[in-house]
């Protein structure tokens, strides 16, 4: 699965690779609100939180199905609570 989302993120980076950088601030019109507008690159962060989105609800159901969840990034939660005191206690006040 990993392999999967790295193969699709290094795609998308060579469709956007040519895209001209004013484009991120261009207004485009809303498809379903004429009259109002977003910029580019809130365009392409709500695609990102709409795959966040999915991905988290497959996790969840697998895990309640008790099917192995897949690690994101080559991360588990596990690994990550294993790292937490140590990082907390790097930014204790």
């Amino acid at each position: 699965m990993a392999d999967l989302a790295a193969g699709l993120g290094e795609r998308f980076a060579a469709l956007v690779r040519e895209t001209p950088a004013d484009w991120l601030t261009r207004r485009i019109e809303m498809i379903d609100t004429p009259g109002q507008s977003l910029a580019g690159w809130r365009l392409l962060m709500m695609m990102l939180e709409h795959e966040v989105h999915h991905r988290s609800q497959i996790d969840a159901y697998a895990g309640l199905q008790g099917w192995p969840v897949p690690e994101h990034l080559r991360r588990s939660a596990e690994s990550i609570d294993a790292l937490q005191d140590a990082e907390r206690a790097k930014h204790a006040r």
